[in-house]
């Protein structure tokens, strides 16, 4: 059975739902902000003149690596929960709307009261 409340319900979580999408901003700022930070490690590395290519490894080893793991999680840790709240959010308006369809078409057959 449809009703108006039901109907309002499901609208308010997808509302709820569709608030990660500011999240999900934030994270992507985030992380930009940190491949430009990268950006000027790598290009420090080109500009040093390393004494040997250990020196070189040790600083890509020690530095240019953690670093980009770091960027690597921060984007997986910020992204993953608001990703799964949109993909719930377009999940719940398919359903909605396959409902309004059936409404609008007159296949209403145990949707009404």
């Amino acid at each position: 059975m449809l009703t108006f409340p039901e109907t309002l319900d499901a609208l308010e979580r997808v509302r709820e739902q569709l608030k990660s999408v500011a999240e999900l901003e934030a994270a992507i700022e985030a992380v930009t902000e940190d491949l430009v930070e990268y950006v000027t490690l790598l290009r420090y590395s080109h500009d040093k003149d390393f004494d040997s290519a250990e020196e070189a490894l040790k600083y890509i080893d020690g530095v240019l690596i953690p670093q980009m793991r770091g960027i690597r999680d921060t984007l997986g840790t910020g992204t993953d929960g608001p990703l799964k709240k949109l993909k719930a959010a377009h999940e719940q308006m398919e359903r909605l709307v396959l409902r309004m369809q059936m409404v609008i078409n007159g296949d209403v057959d145990g949707l009404l009261p």
